[in-house]
């Protein structure tokens, strides 16, 4: 079944493509200079964990803007005024500082008193401990920031020690991923592709090469944390796949260009490549937003900007107003695609931009109203100005420490995480390398519950299984059907607010069953393209008892130090007690397969 219309997270809540509903657990107030948290107790308790926050009162003053430059990505890009037509670098567009005037229009300032931003990763007074590498920390480690143990990787830990692994996690480009490459360089061409090349070939082909590569990297790649972030923002800027083949097409340039080219860069480069993104346009309809036509601008895209991409939801109040709604939406009008001959590349259409003048905030960020190429600059102004605001650094702080610390994340490391953003220039790498470093992080092991693609990785990891890596091959096929059923296709959340990312919504008996029987098949070699070879999982030397057999593969499996319960608990299905002999033939029982499978259904292997 797809995922249901309306589903219960209460942080996350669906919306209808029109108005987004999400809600993010704190309230904010916004005069345009200081954002104010006000008190909120929360509490979340499921079938697996339980935490309690109390958020407290804060503010934050954004730093001065900078300029960026961002990478465009599509093939051409083209600005239509009127009857002429200039054409801007296809790669780069240098965007001017943002903090007073956008080129060649007026762009009043924030009124407020910003201070030198210095580049920091530590939470303010309270520097965190260094990092250690013991055996606890490090299975910790691999489950938040991987998508699943191996041998391999957690060999690679041991040697290099959690604080130099993650610094190299944290600069992909540094590590050798030519394993993954290669297997991707054959059989996907839609990665590499145009719009227009993808078009061509049908949206079924580039869906299974998108989502089969986004499996072959998440099993394979050296680039774990990379990964991990990519399957964050792509939800975060969540294109669903259902519906229109247009834009379904459009996807697999988006998820290269905007996604996997800024997940460790900055945030205000991602925002302004995926306001250039033709999937992105045709998805939230601003491609055909028109103040000059009788419907006007479109406000779709324009209240996704700030509900879902920058400002957020704090307890149900929104940080922005209707009127800053329509004001986005009225710089954005005429961000658009070009469909001549299929093209499908971006497009600012001059003679669909609203030219009058605007006041986003109060006056915090305006325009007296611009046409032709000016107009055009006001959009990029207005991007990186959101992009830096303290509202964008707290939202985005909360769904990081939500999804790489728990589900409630604690208040203090919320905004010192945000301030790190802001100091940093938008940067992504900073950010978490502050959360992931901070004394909550360590101490938050086993409160998050792993999404069922998480799950699926995790299992075909621990098990080291073979899996078939062509686009179309059966394992392919396969393996979008098991992620269908169990509700999480990582492109076919309906609403453009992305999956929700706390327990209480994976937490459904039909869905913790659903789980538990794909783990079994897994471990049973019933899905077509995916082997496992069971043996191959023990050393040569079989443990010479039931007990040691179960310890064995507790620790090899679930990366946990079996406690009492589990190992009885284990040995009691097996069958056998702890001091009694094991033998090959005991091994080729589909007992032990089973066994296998029910390892993996256990709550320590549903926790990430």
């Amino acid at each position: 079944p797809e995922p249901p219309a309306n589903p219960t997270d209460p942080t996350d809540p669906p919306t209808d493509g029109t108005t987004t509903t999400t809600v993010d657990p704190t309230t904010t107030t916004v005069d345009p200079t200081t954002t104010t948290v006000a008190d909120t107790t929360t509490s979340l308790v499921t079938t697996t964990l339980a935490t309690t926050t109390t958020l407290a009162p804060t503010s934050t003053t954004a730093p001065d803007s900078s300029t960026t430059s961002v990478v465009d990505g599509s093939t051409t890009t083209t600005v239509v005024d009127g009857s002429t037509t200039t054409t801007v670098d296809p790669t780069t567009t240098t965007v001017a500082p943002t903090s007073t005037t956008a080129e060649p229009t007026t762009t009043t300032a924030e009124p407020t008193t910003t201070t030198e931003s210095t580049t920091t990763t530590t939470e303010p007074g309270n520097t965190p401990p260094p990092l250690t590498s013991s055996s606890d920390e490090i299975a910790h480690i691999i489950r938040r920031l991987t998508f699943g143990a191996t041998p391999a990787l957690r060999l690679e830990l041991d040697e290099l020690g959690i604080e130099a692994w993650l610094a190299q996690q944290l600069d992909p480009a540094s590590i050798d991923d030519g394993e993954t490459e290669a297997i991707l360089a054959n059989g996907y061409p839609s990665l590499t592709g145009t719009n227009a090349q993808n078009s061509q070939r049908g949206h079924e082909q580039n869906e299974h090469e998108l989502l089969h590569a986004r499996i072959v990297r998440a099993l394979t790649s050296k680039r774990q944390l990379f990964e991990v972030l990519v399957d964050f923002w792509s939800n975060h800027f969540s294109i669903s796949l259902l519906g229109d083949g247009r834009w379904t097409s459009l996807k697999n340039q988006d998820e290269r260009d905007v996604i996997r080219a800024n997940a460790l860069g900055t945030f205000a480069d991602m925002l302004l490549a995926s306001a250039h993104s033709p999937a992105m346009l045709r998805y939230l309809d601003n491609y055909r937003s028109n103040a000059n036509s009788d419907q006007g601008v479109n406000e779709n895209w324009g209240r996704e900007i700030l509900e879902l991409h920058t400002f957020g939801l704090w307890d149900g109040t929104e940080p922005y107003t209707q009127d800053d709604v329509i004001g986005v939406s009225q710089v954005m009008s005429g961000w658009s695609i070009n469909e001549s001959n299929r093209q499908d590349t971006f497009e600012f259409k001059a003679n669909y931009h609203y030219t009058g003048p605007v006041s986003i905030l109060g006056g915090a960020w305006s325009t007296a109203g611009s046409s032709g190429q000016a107009g055009y600059q006001d959009g990029v102004s207005l991007m990186n100005f959101l992009a830096r605001r303290p509202e964008t650094a707290r939202h985005l702080a909360y769904k990081l420490t939500r999804n790489l610390v728990a589900d409630e994340p604690p208040a203090a490391l919320i905004e010192s995480a945000a301030q790190v953003y802001l100091a940093n220039d938008t940067a992504i790498a900073p950010v978490v390398q502050h959360i992931v470093t901070s004394p909550a992080f360590m101490a938050a092991r086993g409160s998050k519950f792993r999404k069922p693609f998480e799950l699926l990785m995790a299992a075909l990891r621990a098990l080291e299984s073979e899996v078939e890596t062509g686009a179309q091959s059966t394992a392919a096929e396969r393996l979008r059907t098991l992620l269908r059923n169990i509700g999480h296709h990582p492109y076919a959340w309906s609403t453009p607010d992305g999956y929700p990312d706390v327990a209480e919504y994976w937490t459904s008996s039909a869905g913790l069953l659903e789980r538990w029987g794909l783990t079994a098949r897994l471990a049973n070699n019933s899905i077509d393209g995916i082997r496992t070879d069971l043996r191959a999982l023990l050393p040569e030397e079989l443990p010479a008892t039931a007990g040691e057999l179960v310890d064995y593969l507790i620790a090899r499996l679930v990366d946990v130090t079996p406690s009492d319960v589990d190992r009885a608990a284990a040995l009691a299905f097996f069958e056998k007690a702890a001091a009694d002999p094991v033998t090959e033939e005991d091994l080729d029982d589909q007992r032990f397969r089973s066994l296998v499978g029910l390892l993996l259904c256990t709550p320590s292997f549903q926790l990430r």
